[in-house]
């Protein structure tokens, strides 16, 4: 399996690599299999993921407040994007997964992919050491960081919704989180907003950020 996947770097430790591509569901189907899942590799590589990111951040804008920061640094590392890099490497036809998990579609499944793209740093990390998976995981996330910068620093939802409801004479909107599930490495949070009592939008995300920003994205789509 690991043999087929261009990754453009050679493993030592060619285990390491197998397991950041063991998806819990296969764990659960074959109780004879115990080497593991990817999930504490992704736990690592999401924490590596952050550091590397904001310290590539934090040299290219060094006049950018840490609040802008912290807001692009949060582009740069959200499922989203992280999927679609794991989708270019082709790591969901790679996975080690279960019958159910794979009917289902997690092969494709951002969630899935995004992790394994995290599980595959760190890996890269123990395998190498933090100065190749660093210089690895930029030139992997090269395109979206030049993409990212190149748009400049987006938007953040979350103060277009407060202005746009300050706007109409409400008050600023209130987050809850309204749900919580998952592995407790990598918990999923759902939140919705309200603007004078009533819920205006929804979201999910592995951050409690990143659930808000969903919900005020789609909150500007109703307020509007």
């Amino acid at each position: 399996m690991a043999k087929k996947l261009s990754l453009k770097i050679k493993f030592q430790d060619e285990g390491i690599l197998d397991l950041a591509l063991t998806h819990t569901s296969y764990c659960n189907e074959h109780p004879e299999y115990t080497k593991g899942s990817n999930e504490r590799l992704e736990f690592l590589g999401d924490a590596l993921l952050d550091m590397v990111v904001g310290y590539r951040i934090y040299e290219l804008f060094p006049d950018v407040d840490e609040g802008h920061l912290t807001q692009l640094r949060s582009v740069l590392v959200r499922d989203e994007m992280l999927a679609r890099i794991a989708r270019e490497l082709d790591l969901g036809s790679h996975l080690r997964m279960g019958r159910g998990e794979a009917a289902s579609g997690g092969r494709s499944r951002e969630s899935n992919v995004a992790a394994a793209l995290e599980a595959l740093f760190a890996a890269v990390f123990l395998d190498k050491g933090y100065k190749v998976a660093a210089a690895y995981i930029l030139r992997v996330l090269a395109s979206e960081i030049e993409r990212v910068l190149g748009d400049g620093i987006p938007s953040e939802p979350k103060s277009l919704l407060q202005e746009l409801a300050h706007q109409q004479g409400h008050r600023s909107p209130k987050y809850r989180v309204i749900n919580i599930k998952g592995p407790d490495h990598r918990p999923t949070y759902s939140v919705e907003v309200l603007i004078e009592g009533k819920v205006m939008g929804r979201g999910i995300g592995h951050r409690v950020v990143e659930a808000e920003r969903q919900a005020a994205m789609e909150a500007l789509t109703s307020i509007s």
